[in-house]
């Protein structure tokens, strides 16, 4: 069997058993997962947040989004247009609406792709404290991740093709600085964080090389990843 069903059978079976915890053990796992991530060094150094909706038994996002823009983030959330997927900045969760799948989506507003564009250039006006810093994480789901982060997606391939583009973005934003005095490189920096249950955590999984790997994965049960 290829790696390509091996993921299916992995991902449909460990679904599954995701869909059958109670909504009160999913409570208390999300606020676990809530305490981890807030007390997090890389949230609470932060200038915006890039992160998925939850939908269905996914691990809750919601109260974690109003907290980030509570705390002056600037929040980003995805959605689909045919094969990509693009994050746009919102204000409030009242921004989002039903789409793609019945996931809730923002409203097309100012995309990361325009707002890091005018970071970079130097013309954004919202940067914390007037650092000219831009510390971005990316909270993002999956359906099964394994002890060496690799990662199951729901098979549309959205996260690793973004997560492509937004690494070259990086790269290119880098290679083409040219203020030796305040490099972008000493003030921009990027975290994947992957939230999952614990019983979405296998020993190992099959992967793929287009396959990316969150920085992290945060379970009820703590961190994995530095």
């Amino acid at each position: 069997m290829d790696v390509m069903n091996d993921k299916k059978e992995i991902r449909a079976s460990i679904l599954a058993l995701r869909d059958k915890m109670t909504l009160a053990q999913r409570a208390e796992r999300d606020a676990a997962i809530k305490n981890t991530v807030l007390n997090m060094d890389k949230y609470r150094e932060a200038s915006s947040v890039l992160t998925y909706v939850s939908y269905r038994s996914e691990v809750g996002t919601k109260e974690l989004i109003r907290q980030a823009l509570q705390d002056g983030k600037n929040v980003f959330a995805p959605k689909v247009s045919g094969r990509e997927m693009e994050f746009w900045q919102i204000r409030s969760v009242d921004d989002l609406r039903e789409g793609y799948r019945g996931i809730w989506e923002p409203e097309e507003s100012i995309s990361f792709t325009d707002w890091f564009n005018s970071w970079k250039d130097g013309s954004a006006t919202d940067r914390k404290d007037g650092r000219m810093d831009s510390k971005i994480v990316m909270w993002m789901p999956g359906a099964v991740f394994d002890r060496h982060r690799n990662r199951i997606g729901y098979g549309g391939g959205y996260y690793d093709r973004y997560l492509s583009r937004l690494n070259r973005m990086m790269e290119d934003a880098i290679v083409h600085e040219q203020n030796e005095a305040c490099p972008i490189r000493n003030r921009l920096s990027f975290c994947s964080i992957a939230f999952a249950y614990s019983c979405q955590v296998l020993d190992e999984i099959p992967c793929e090389e287009h396959d990316i790997k969150p920085d992290m994965i945060v379970t009820e049960k703590g961190i994995t990843g530095t």
